[in-house]
């Protein structure tokens, strides 16, 4: 049966709690949103409620642009409660919350060009994703939407309320081609013609484990990473397993960094892998970061970038998987959102709603300098 937001809620908090990674209980969900950059501006939620545009100059310095919600603001108003991710078209930014609300602003000046709310059944935890004019998301009561991303209806094809699967969603959808790949946290992947919502595979991939995540491998396979202490890869033609499942020894709830033929991840364990799908062996043993990972890692040159929960920051040897350097973030909250790349440099997200910027070059972790912070 569908999980109602309430129960859904009961479930995130008890991955956390049973893992000390409470991701601030039930009555008080902080949200994970990694920043978006679009052109000289970057975007991020620097509290559970707020968004806000960060100008950037020619030097790298930033200076907040706008502020939502604020004093000033017209209606409609935005009122969200704990963001996991948002996407960009260049033009609009679109994110969904925890209370089950979904916004479209304006990237210019924050305005709200459309939202919805009492029709969308449940939270929403993996964040939207764009493809064309189809904007994909599903949410905690088990529900798959794909609207229009410039009004904010169903797209043609698709019902208003939502395709319905048994367990929740807790994955952002993938979009590849005409085709849209879904994830549920009762272990199934399935495939959707974008034009219609029919399904594509003659069945859902069946995995043994929840799954959380969802990520595109090259144009023609999907990362799916499980709570069963494993990770696969499948098929985007029919679900088939082209490699896999690998044993990870704990639960895994990222996206990987992709680097020719090697995925790259860290796990709940503290542990970082380097797995070669193409031979199914590791390319270096895995890593021990000492701390939770549920930060998908970036790779910058020769160097991967990996943050724990602590937060500590790693630069790792991408052909050795040797430590090049850690650098501990003190007072900066945890870190869940994943590392984002910007100018040569992974950008953090803490979730005390600060931001660090890691150079591969220096192998050192700075804090972004904002000019100005908005009230």
């Amino acid at each position: 049966m569908n999980l109602p937001r309430a129960l859904a809620a009961g479930l995130l908090a008890a991955v956390f709690v049973l893992t000390t990674a409470a991701c601030g209980g039930v009555k008080n969900p902080e949200g994970w949103a990694s920043p978006v950059v679009s052109d000289s501006s970057l975007y991020y939620f620097p509290k559970k409620d707020r968004l806000t545009a960060l100008s950037i100059d020619a030097d790298g310095n930033a200076s907040v642009a706008w502020s939502i919600p604020n004093s000033t603001q017209q209606e409609p108003k935005v009122a969200f409660k704990a963001v996991y991710d948002s996407v960009s078209d260049g033009e609009s930014l679109y994110f969904g919350s925890w209370n089950g609300q979904l916004y479209a602003v304006s990237l210019k000046n924050g305005a709200v060009e459309w939202s919805r709310g009492n029709a969308i059944a449940g939270g929403i935890v993996g964040g939207p994703v764009l493809e064309g004019s189809y904007l994909a998301f599903g949410t905690t009561d088990g529900k798959l939407y794909v609207l229009d991303k410039t009004t904010g209806d169903a797209a043609a094809g698709w019902p208003k309320g939502g395709l319905s699967f048994s367990k929740g969603i807790y994955a952002a959808p993938v979009i590849a081609g005409d085709t849209v790949f879904v994830a549920t946290m009762g272990g199934e992947v399935s495939a959707y013609r974008l034009a219609d919502a029919s399904p594509v595979w003659a069945e859902p991939y069946k995995n043994s484990g929840a799954i959380a995540d969802l990520a595109l491998v090259g144009t023609d396979r999907l990362f799916v990473p499980g709570l069963n202490k494993k990770v696969t890869v499948i098929s985007t033609a029919d679900g088939s397993i082209v490699s896999g499942p690998f044993n990870v020894g704990e639960w895994v709830w990222s996206r990987p960094a992709i680097a020719g033929d090697v995925l790259y991840f860290g796990d709940f364990g503290g542990k970082v892998h380097a797995l070669n799908i193409t031979t199914g062996e590791d390319v270096w043993p895995p890593y021990d970061a000492g701390a939770r990972i549920k930060s998908a890692p970036v790779v910058i040159g020769d160097t991967l970038i990996v943050a724990t929960r602590d937060p500590e920051i790693h630069f790792i040897d991408l052909k050795t998987g040797a430590m090049k350097n850690s650098v501990p973030l003190d007072n900066a909250g945890s870190v869940r959102a994943s590392l984002v790349v910007l100018d040569g440099k992974a950008l953090i997200a803490t979730t005390q709603g600060k931001l660090f910027e890691a150079d591969p070059a220096r192998l050192q972790v700075t804090p972004l300098s904002i000019a100005s912070v908005a009230r």
